[in-house]
């Protein structure tokens, strides 16, 4: 390894630390002057991140060569830099590091990439994924029922608090929380008698259920509801203190009660519903409002009749009010409600919201409140084919239909259920299950966020940074500044090797800060124009953003990831509308 030129006046003016000399030399430097090298700085975030990373582990790589080093933090400050002294060669600079904590677990990764033509590159070092399960023996999951994925984990204010189904042989087990800050720490619990995992429920006849619900209040307060055994629905609150918490309430018993969802409404209560099946053999979607210690407001009203026996709903709650829907064989139904969760009118079927063809049916939808409507995040599965895109519809606080659907995910390779959730800011965030070669192992959780227009911001990441194996039952919410995913995890990696087990994670992607990418800000207040592929025009919200160019002469114009090819000016984009 060579000795990079001394970098100490650049060093100085970022205020960060030389980590190494040099961490690779990638090629020959020509005669007697100085190497050329590229001036790498890390930061890390959250900054507690930076207060358990022992070692770094830098790997560079340029045309197929790469190399890797290992370094001790020694407990400097961040942001620490280093340099990579690069020969003569040209190109593109591969840049990845890891960061781990003193046992060797991963801590950390960041990565990027920048032309061998700059003198200076930065980079973040964010979480990454970790165990949330401290109970290792047998296998721990988010849950095992498709058909109410993506209620298993809640935010609030500023922390978020897991729900997971523990090891068991049977139908019922015990249902099991963790909580965290918006940092990645874990937070005590009375339940958990400190910061470990905690039981929601105590393991013994309605205190068991199938699977968890949970709902995230503003405060940053969790309910919890789940179906027991003898066919009760079962609520219990956790404060944000994470004491006194209240009793396993029963609000009601029903001749078989399944698949409980749960959110928050905007005035602090929550919404639950559940499908209860009746003594002639038929399903009703019922409804119930709680307040934050599990009181019943509202008592429990049938919300739709008749239903399938698993109608996938989904709860949308915001200012304006509530947009409850169902899948109903091939299609997608949905009913609105009041701010306060209530329905006015009798017992109905619902209006249609998508219909399913010959071709394509409805399979799966989760809504997410939008400041003027809804947004509708739907799965349809390709008839005879292994295609199942991922699109997302806007409606009114009426229902009616905003705009085009936008494209989450486009690939044939989506499997699994996906979750929502929504940032203050307005920033959407979807997360998958997918099949695909970069995860390394089995299946892995995609993510992508989006403008509550539906414009996309930036691509499709891979969130999970455990790749062996398989990585399923996608999870997310949202706190401020940052959303959490969550996942069942079989790769058997320490500390839980016994079976699978729940990871986490804290993600912070780009959004009003993102820069050329598909919706990033453009041409205005110092932004620079798009990447190669993009126009700079207006979106629905008539603010100037990235948007796919399209061929407006093609026959037809093609808009793969949603929207319509639409002249403007010069160029042609695909706009949603709106």
């Amino acid at each position: 390894m060579r000795n990079a030129r001394p970098e100490q006046d650049r060093r100085d003016r970022r205020g960060g630390v030389v980590l190494v000399a040099a961490v690779a030399a990638l090629g020959p430097a020509c005669g007697g002057e100085p190497e050329p090298a590229v001036i790498v700085t890390i930061a890390a975030r959250p900054a507690t991140l930076t207060e358990q990373i022992g070692d770094l582990e830098v790997t560079v790589g340029n045309g197929g060569a790469s190399k890797s080093q290992r370094f001790a933090v020694d407990g400097q400050a961040f942001p620490l830099t280093f340099s990579v002294t690069t020969g003569d060669r040209t190109g593109a600079l591969d840049v990845s590091v890891r960061a781990f904590d003193a046992d060797g677990n991963t801590l950390g990764v960041g990565q990027t990439q920048a032309d061998l033509t700059v003198d200076e590159l930065a980079m973040v070092l964010d979480p990454a994924d970790f165990v949330v399960n401290t109970e290792y023996a047998g296998s721990q999951r988010t849950g095992f029922d498709y058909d109410v994925a993506g209620y298993q984990l809640a935010g609030g204010r500023d922390r978020a608090t897991f729900g997971l189904r523990d090891n068991c042989m049977v139908a019922v087990c015990p249902l099991v929380g963790r909580r965290f800050d918006d940092h990645g720490r874990p937070l005590d619990t009375e339940l958990g008698a400190g910061t470990g995992q905690f039981r929601w429920t105590a393991g013994t006849g309605a205190d068991t259920g199938s699977e968890l619900a949970l709902a995230g209040l503003g405060d940053g307060g969790t309910i919890a509801a789940w179906d027991g055994a003898g066919g009760e629905v079962v609520c219990r609150s956790l404060p944000a203190s994470g004491t006194g918490a209240s009793a396993e309430r029963t609000l009601i018993t029903e001749l078989n009660a399944d698949l409980v969802t749960a959110n928050a409404l905007a005035t602090g209560n929550v919404v639950l519903t559940w499908v209860a099946r009746t003594a002639t053999s038929t399903y009703e979607l019922k409804a119930t409002v709680v307040n934050p210690q599990c009181g019943t407001v509202t008592a429990p009203f049938v919300l739709a009749a008749p239903v399938d026996a698993f109608p996938r709903a989904g709860i949308a709650a915001g200012d304006q009010g509530v947009l409850f829907t169902w899948t109903d064989g091939p299609d997608l139904r949905y009913r609105l409600g009041t701010a306060n969760g209530t329905v006015s009118g009798g017992v109905t079927t619902g209006t249609l919201l998508l219909a399913g063809s010959a071709s394509e049916t409805m399979e799966y939808a989760r809504p997410v409140a939008l400041d003027d409507g809804y947004a509708v995040v739907y799965r349809a599965n390709t008839v005879g084919g292994d295609s199942h895109p991922i699109r997302l519809r806007r409606v009114n606080s009426t229902g009616g239909v905003v705009g085009v659907d936008a494209v989450v995910g486009t690939f044939a390779n989506a499997v699994g259920a996906h979750a929502v959730a929504r940032r203050s800011d307005g920033a959407i965030a979807v997360a998958w299950e997918t099949a695909t070669p970069s995860d390394g192992g089995g299946t892995g959780i995609a993510f992508r966020v989006l403008r509550p227009t539906g414009l996309p911001v930036g691509d499709i990441m891979l969130v999970n940074s455990t790749r062996n194996g398989e990585q399923t039952d996608a999870q997310v919410a949202a706190i401020e500044g940052a959303f959490v995913i969550g996942f069942t995890d079989d790769s058997r990696q320490a500390p839980d090797s016994d079976d699978t087990s729940v990871r986490g994670r804290f993600v912070y992607p780009a959004y009003d800060e993102a820069r050329g990418v598909l919706g990033a800000n453009c041409l205005r207040n110092g932004f620079p124009d798009c990447d190669a592929g993009g126009v700079c025009v207006a979106d629905a919200s008539g603010t100037p953003r990235c948007h796919a160019a399209c061929d407006f002469a093609g026959s037809p114009p093609q808009c793969p990831g949603g929207g319509v090819c639409t002249q403007m000016g010069d160029s042609a984009a695909c706009i949603l509308g709106g």
